[in-house]
């Protein structure tokens, strides 16, 4: 795992000082939609959403259901885009305490890791198939001679699905160390906790830069191909 981390950080520091890296990320939300009032003192994307975050963190603390519920199910459906959960799923992840969300298995990730975010954005990070694709090709990027295969989640971006097949068909995904589904989320985060020591970067902005440069990522591995 120290390799991906390192590679990880590589990039990071191949991409430049930390207000470059942030300035990659374009995730903007309309703020008419939000499940509460709030003011945001940032304008920049990449701290407004930070901003986001906590302000949802900090009312979720001290409201009851079903406030509590509604501003879960407005980050994965609203802010994540997320629309096609059941109505039971949905209700699971409104009502699940987090030791519950991360029973859940492999199942539901991209939208339970949200959940999980508003539970406590500075221990818990969102996992989607931006982030994992991200994690996978940084490994054959920088030639990783221990590649860990990281479960690629369905997604929206027909790059990011292109990228995903590519690697599977190209690179022998199939060969590398498998990662079990179920402990996907803890890998994950053990990760995340490597990459912030190496690189310096706050742990839950490690997930935001991931997802950010995805895109980029996958049209590279496109092009090369």
């Amino acid at each position: 795992m120290e390799d991906i981390s390192k590679a990880i950080s590589d990039y990071f520091v191949l991409l430049g000082q930390a207000h470059v890296v942030e300035a990659l990320y374009q995730f903007e939300f309309r703020e008419d939609k939000l499940p509460i009032s709030m003011n945001f003192k940032n304008l920049k994307c990449f701290d407004k959403n930070i901003e986001l975050k906590e302000k949802l963190n900090q009312f979720w603390n001290k409201a009851e259901q079903p406030v509590k519920g509604n501003i879960i199910e407005y980050y994965i459906k609203e802010w994540g885009g997320i629309k096609g959960n059941s109505s039971n799923k949905m209700n699971k992840y409104r009502t699940q305490n987090t030791n519950q969300l991360l029973a859940n298995g492999y199942g539901g990730i991209s939208s339970w890791s949200k959940a999980l975010v508003i539970h406590n954005p500075e221990e818990y990070f969102i996992y989607d198939s931006r982030v994992a694709f991200a994690i996978n090709y940084l490994q054959i990027r920088f030639n990783v001679n221990k590649k860990y295969a990281f479960p690629m989640p369905l997604g929206q971006s027909k790059s990011i699905k292109q990228g995903m097949r590519i690697i599977k068909s190209n690179y022998d995904f199939a060969k590398w160390q498998k990662i079990d589904k179920n402990e996907t989320y803890k890998t994950y985060q053990t990760l995340i906790e490597k990459v912030s020591l190496e690189s310096g970067f706050a742990k839950s902005k490690i997930e935001m830069i991931l997802f950010s440069i995805a895109p980029n990522l996958a049209s590279e591995l496109i092009y090369i191909t």
